[in-house]
Parts: structure tokens; sequence; C-alpha cells
């Protein structure tokens, strides 16, 4: 699903006049703002996605605005310029963000008006080596299983929040691809989320500031001859799970009489996600 029709949802004022009415269109009152898409990490160059919002009946998905100035700036006030990439499809420019630092993500647009985003970059994560081990169990089929397990040590001083993305290596294409963790920890499973690419959320709530281990399983000798897999631990703000803390609310509101959910957005003069994540990779031979 979109995001901008995902975050409208926060936009409107729904009135139900009892709860098993439809819900009248005429009276939500919308207002077109822009819209900031901005999950940036300490590996790339930040880059922002920007459109519009658009009414919750509009099945059109929003086309991203050409014509915004965006900058990019940091915690002395130096600001640096962002040009659109069709190639990225969004606004990129040449900062590479630190872990530890503040930034802030300003777009204005002639139309719209202006937006801001702004966030902290989370300090990396620290972890010892991730292991692999092939032939550890059996599947729901009687099919020999592998096991993946990575470790987070966390910091007890502070609030912290992870996510956890595996990758196989195949050796025809040359190429990581990701799939979805499964792991074999009750504890994981019951309170993580999974995201749409596949990537599990987590918080230190249950390990915090002990080290964490975590066990996932793989297909037998399915990874690649030269890379078997590579291990991928991000320490996130906190914006950047609760923003897929609300889309996973959202995504899974199976109430028979379902209240609007709310899509979090911590951007002023707008809606939208400005959020960090530090990196750090396991490439497992």
């Amino acid at each position: 699903m979109k995001f901008n029709q995902l975050i409208y949802i926060a936009l409107g004022s729904f009135i139900f006049s009892g709860c098993t009415q439809d819900l009248d269109m005429g009276q939500i009152r919308f207002e077109e703002k822009l819209v900031l898409n901005a999950l940036v990490t300490n590996i790339e160059n930040a880059g922002v996605a920007v459109s519009n919002t658009v009414p919750i009946d509009d099945s059109t998905p929003p086309k991203p605005l050409l014509n915004c100035k965006v900058n990019f700036i940091d915690m002395q006030g130096k600001s640096v310029p962002m040009s659109y990439s069709f190639v990225a499809n969004k606004y990129v420019g040449s900062v590479i963000p630190k872990a530890g630092e503040k930034y802030i993500i300003l777009v204005e647009h002639p139309k719209y008006g202006a937006a801001q985003g702004e966030f902290i970059m989370p300090s990396n994560p620290i972890s010892l080596p991730s292991k692999w081990q092939d032939n550890t169990g059996l599947d729901a089929n009687g099919n020999p299983t592998g096991t993946i397990t990575c470790y987070i040590n966390d910091d007890g001083n502070t609030r912290n929040y992870y996510e956890v993305s595996l990758y196989r290596y195949n050796d025809f294409l040359a190429d990581w691809f990701q799939f979805t963790p499964v792991s074999n920890d009750p504890e994981i499973s019951e309170n993580s989320i999974v995201t749409d690419l596949g990537g599990l959320l987590l918080s230190d709530k249950s390990f915090n500031g002990k080290t964490k281990q975590i066990s996932f399983n793989t297909e037998y000798a399915s990874a690649g001859t030269q890379y078997k897999y590579l291990v991928e631990i991000k320490s996130l703000s906190a914006e950047y799970y609760q923003y897929f803390q609300s889309v996973d609310a959202y995504e899974n509101n199976t109430s028979i009489f379902p209240e609007p959910q709310p899509i979090f957005s911590n951007v002023i003069g707008g809606r939208g996600i400005c959020a960090g994540a530090s990196v750090l990779r396991d490439t497992i031979r």
C-alpha cells in the first residue's frame, strides 16, 4: 500500500453516527499537504521521496513532486541541497549521515508550502560475528534445515530499537536476495514486527543491557558457494520504529468495526516520516 494513502488516515476527522453505519466520505475534511518519506542510513547518501496527500477514496497513487527545493541540514546549520534522481525516484544529496548526529530535511514547494522532518541518527549497533550451521533440524515436511545465529550487544542506558534482515547469495546472478527471517525464538516471533521487505523489527524491552542471541531457520544447503548469507543489523531511531509499528497496526487491524489507525508522522507542516538507521553487516562465507 502506498505511504501517502496510509498516512491520510491520520489527516481526516472521522465522524460516526453509529458503529454499524458506513463512513460518510462527505464528512471527512481533506487538506492537501506535502508528504516526506525519508528512511536514511549511515552507509549511503541521504534521500527523501516527496509527494502530496490524496483523499482516502482516491485509488490513484500520488506522483512524485519534481519542482521542490530540498535541503539536508546538519547540527551546525550547514545546508546541502538535494536534487531529484529519476533512477532513485527521490531527491538525493551528497551527505552520508553519521551516527549520533542530528539532521533536518527541509522541503519547500510553490503550491504546498514548506515541511520539515527532524531526527537523530542512532549509534552503531554492536554485535559478535554471526554464525551459520547446516543440517540442524527438520522442517514440517521432514526436510533438513540450517540455523543462522546473530547477536545484539544492547546498551542498557537507553531504549533501543533494531531491525534484523537476512540475505542469501545467488551464485548464478552474483547478487544478494533478501528473505523473511523465521526465528525459532518464541519471544522474538511473538513480539517482533515483519516489514513488507522482510526485515524483523524489535525493541530491547526484554533484553535491555544484555547480549541477545537470535537464531533463524534456513533451508538446507540453500545458500551460494562463494558466499553463504549476509546478516544486516540496523540500530533504529525511535521514529523509524514507531512508523513501522503504526503501519503494522494499520495493516493488521482485523476488528469487525475497525477504528481508523493513524500512521505515525514526525513531519512539521506536512505528513510523513524522517528517520535514521545505523547499519552493521556481517557476511557468512
